[in-house]
């Protein structure tokens, strides 16, 4: 709803290039830049606050929502490093594979190029899976419920998914399709 009030009162993003519509795409962008700053914030909580709950859930104890929002809560500047951290080590790792692509075009703009450009591509993509959906998927989960420091809670994230790893990324695709197939019922 919020997405939609901010979207619809903005204006639209890609306008004519004069005095007043520059002003509407500025809105609109900025509009667009709060929605997805607030949603991910919004989702992080959320999968801190799930976390709990589950967590709970899976050895037989119950949770109230009081309970779970006060172990959530106090963690959630670091759940936030968390994410971002995760982030820049995707990040790091997709430049160092476009690195020798980026060196070649610096240097010679040939078909070489292109053949480490794609051959980067292809290997950022099964990192970024690799990394994203198995290596790093229950880092959170590490955090939250073992308590664990955020660069611990990446490090048990690969020791947990190790000898797994093809479970680990089936099973998040699965979720994936799931929430998609909701978020499009929804929507």
């Amino acid at each position: 709803l919020a997405s939609y009030w901010l979207l619809s009162n903005a204006g639209p993003v890609i306008a004519e290039a004069s005095g007043g519509e520059i002003t509407v795409q500025a809105e609109g962008v900025a509009a667009l830049i709060v929605i997805v700053v607030t949603s991910w914030l919004a989702g992080l909580f959320a999968t801190g606050l799930l976390t709990i709950v589950v967590g709970r859930q899976v050895v037989g104890r119950s949770i109230t929502l009081k309970e779970a929002w006060s172990a959530t809560w106090p963690r959630l500047g670091k759940l936030i490093l968390l994410s971002v951290l995760q982030g820049l080590i995707i990040a790091a790792v997709v430049v160092v594979l476009f690195l020798p692509a980026i060196g070649f075009g610096i240097t010679d703009a040939t078909g070489l190029t292109t053949l480490f450009a794609v051959l980067g591509g292809i290997a950022a993509a099964v990192a970024v899976f690799f990394l994203a959906w198995v290596a790093l998927s229950v880092a959170t989960p590490a955090f939250m419920l073992e308590k664990q420091p955020v660069l611990k809670a990446i490090g048990r994230s690969w020791r947990l998914v190790r000898g797994s790893r093809w479970r680990v990324f089936f099973v998040n695709l699965l979720a994936f399709i799931i929430t998609f197939v909701i978020a499009n019922i929804v929507a």
